[in-house]
């Protein structure tokens, strides 16, 4: 035998021993999307202490532009009163996030623990009530200065986290919140893009906006826009939701676990479980399913724990496979499609 020929020979075996072949998904396989809506990465935009040029410039502004955002609420302000029907309408109508600022947001902390329970507990009770029925009770808490203890024991923040369901900085550093102090538009988009090229969650800190903004950090009118319209035109890649929801909706995801109880041509039975307690954690988990070839001209209905959830889902057909895209609650029943 020719040497060539038998070198060619000795690959060609070697490359046939070690090549493992490809397995299509089956139909039932499923999984998690990392985002809502299988989207790249996650972005938040939030406002604190409501101050007067967040509510007449800035929630204005992601209305026109259909960009959500989280506002931190002081109901006992003075400047709250001023715009309480947007605090108490507009908010919740629109889909924006409702948070705890503390009834005053006093800085130099309370005067002992009474005043605290007070500050937080009013301000949570307020907050509950003016979310949409069935939300969640966990809220997070903004405090300044972060992360002070404000004066409290170990013992009395926890109390008061159990009572009123507050997420302290610590507990929602996933945001990863910047203040943007002296930023440009680009660098603001720029923080929104990073987050589609490595798939993250970031988030910007905004307090006064406009020619008559308030505080120390001021973003421009002009700033704001460029950002809202960035954050609309890349909202097929960019999920821009309110805090609670994307907390939620991460520590489902991290935690999730996905069992395929059935799986025929003309059923799939799912059951999709998270480590989180069901009754603070109820936000929807974006899935996707492999379903069977003939189900390709057809559309697929979802329901879970018996409830139709009256949608109807199209079936994406790739070359190899047929996908279904749909939403269910982690540890809410048993899922057929």
């Amino acid at each position: 035998m020719k040497p060539g020929k038998k070198l060619f020979l000795l690959f060609l075996s070697a490359a046939c021993c070690s090549f493992t072949p490809f397995l299509w998904p089956a139909a039932g396989d499923t999984v998690a999307c990392k985002w809502k809506d299988n989207k790249k990465g996650a972005f938040l935009v939030a406002y604190d202490i409501t101050y007067w040029s967040e509510k007449n410039v800035a929630l204005p502004l992601h209305i026109q532009k259909g960009v959500t955002a989280s506002f931190y609420i002081s109901p006992g302000l003075a400047r709250y009163a001023y715009g309480i029907d947007t605090w108490e309408t507009q908010l919740n109508r629109y889909g924006f996030g409702i948070n705890n600022a503390q009834m005053e947001h006093k800085f130099n902390g309370w005067a002992d623990y009474t005043e605290a329970q007070y500050e937080v507990g009013e301000a949570a009770r307020r907050v509950w009530m003016l979310r949409p029925p069935g939300m969640t009770l966990l809220t997070p808490m903004s405090q300044w200065p972060s992360p002070s203890d404000l004066g409290l024991t170990t013992a009395q923040w926890d109390e008061l986290k159990a009572s009123y369901h507050i997420l302290r900085e610590g507990d929602t550093a996933m945001f990863n919140y910047i203040i943007p102090d002296d930023w440009t538009a680009a660098q603001m988009t720029g923080r929104a893009q990073n987050c589609i090229n490595d798939g993250g969650l970031r988030g910007l800190w905004l307090h006064g906006v406009g020619q008559y903004g308030e505080y120390d950090h001021v973003t421009t009118l002009s700033d704001l826009t460029t950002l809202l319209d960035f954050l609309a035109a890349n909202s097929g890649k960019l999920w821009v939701g309110n805090d609670i929801d994307v907390y939620q909706y991460k520590k489902e995801y991290d935690s999730s676990s996905i069992t395929v109880l059935e799986s025929s041509p003309t059923r799939i039975r799912l059951n999709l479980t998270s480590s989180e307690d069901p009754y603070y954690f109820r936000y929807p988990l974006t899935l996707i399913a492999e379903v069977p070839s003939g189900w390709a001209a057809q559309a697929c209905k979802a329901t879970q724990n018996g409830i139709d959830a009256k949608k109807i889902y199209p079936v994406n057909v790739w070359p190899s496979s047929a996908t279904v895209m749909f939403e269910a609650i982690p540890s809410y029943g048993e899922i057929w499609l």
